[in-house]
């Protein structure tokens, strides 16, 4: 298992330094990313996390949105906007 874990990351990190730089990968340490590449980053990854989060609770409300799941939904996507993530 732990040697299936580090085949995993070798290979994920070959394939991170094969890619030009500049040229879009997903590593927040990309060189030439910019200025507010990393925070950006993370930002998507908030808001993937959150998309996730808002189909596994659609799904347990039986295919709808409650409004109250809806609006906290929403609440957390506000704050992610914001930068608070």
């Amino acid at each position: 298992m732990k040697s299936l874990a580090l085949a995993i990351l070798a290979l994920s990190a070959f394939s991170a330094a094969a890619l030009p730089a500049g040229s879009g990968g997903t590593s927040p340490f990309a060189p030439n990313g910019g200025p507010g590449h990393a925070q950006q980053w993370r930002k998507t990854q908030a808001i993937k996390a959150l998309r996730a989060e808002g189909l596994k609770v659609q799904t347990a409300d039986g295919g709808t949105l409650t409004e109250a799941h809806r609006t906290e939904l929403q609440t957390k996507l506000n704050a992610i906007l914001a930068g608070n993530y």
